[in-house]
């Protein structure tokens, strides 16, 4: 594909590139194509039935499968493939699966060797909110002894269709060697350890409450009642931003996090860069 711009960081530099090349509401109101200059666009649905770089598990291979009108999908990558005659972009995507629950997305793959155009005849724009927060066991990052990569502690998420998806250190030290991310897409399947439908969600300001009829092992679960449990996520607003493995005049690495409070146990979620700078 063509100027395709992948992952979370390059498709919002191809919207702010792509939205300072579109000038005129005129170009954007006669445009067929959906409107991704205003907002960050995450999640869109089909229209009707559309080849869009689906692929199904058959056996031990995966088949092209055309998607069905209503699939909700998200935006792998997003970029623009020529500017019309008339003043407005071409914009193409490629997808990848929402992240729900793994045993809904396990058998279902995406190809990013696709630039399907983002016409409003074929696709609607869904907000479906920020791509899943994944909590890590612990109060910010770690280095490896004599290494130069990150642990991977333990770890658990929210998927978008309400399960709540653990991960033990060993798993995720298999899943992400090196240190883990912030949020999960619908490019990172992972078998969870355990997993727990979410019966109730709530979230007032910094706190979210998510409550199970059943514990989640290896989280520290509150019995509110019998099979009622709840984990309460506090938001610390507490940010940090630190450099590891110093090397010359600079860091080989550098991480930023959030800190979180999970029924009292410390959690963090943030990211790493590799990259010497």
């Amino acid at each position: 594909m063509n100027n395709l711009l992948r992952g979370s960081l390059a498709l919002a530099i191809g919207l702010i590139g792509l939205t300072g090349s579109l000038t005129t509401a005129q170009a954007a109101t006669k445009s067929p194509y959906l409107d991704v200059t205003h907002s960050m666009v995450r999640y869109v649905q089909l229209k009707k039935n559309l080849y869009i770089g689906a692929q199904k598990k058959s056996g031990k291979t995966f088949k092209r499968v055309q998607s069905k009108k209503g699939t909700i999908v998200e935006i792998g990558g997003m970029g623009y493939h020529r500017k019309h005659q008339t003043g407005y972009w071409i914009v193409n995507a490629d997808f990848t699966n929402v992240p729900n629950h793994y045993n809904r997305i396990k058998n279902l793959r995406y190809s990013q060797h696709v630039s399907i155009p983002l016409k409003k005849s074929d696709f609607k724009i869904v907000n479906l909110g920020a791509n899943p927060i994944l909590y890590q066991a612990g109060t910010g990052f770690k280095p490896v002894p004599n290494s130069t990569i990150f642990t991977s502690p333990a770890a658990f998420y929210l998927t978008l269709d309400h399960y709540v998806q653990y991960y033990s250190a060993a798993k995720m030290k298999k899943l992400t060697p090196g240190g883990a991310d912030e949020s999960v897409s619908g490019f990172d399947v992972w078998k969870p350890s355990h997993s727990v439908k979410a019966y109730k969600v709530t979230t007032q300001g910094r706190t979210t409450r998510v409550y199970t009829h059943r514990a989640i092992k290896g989280l520290p679960n509150k019995r509110l009642a019998h099979n009622n449990y709840r984990l309460t996520i506090k938001d610390l607003n507490r940010h940090t931003g630190r450099g590891f493995f110093p090397f010359e005049d600079g860091y080989y690495a550098s991480a930023d996090w959030s800190n979180y409070k999970v029924n009292g146990n410390p959690f963090f979620s943030g990211f790493t860069d590799l990259s010497y700078d």
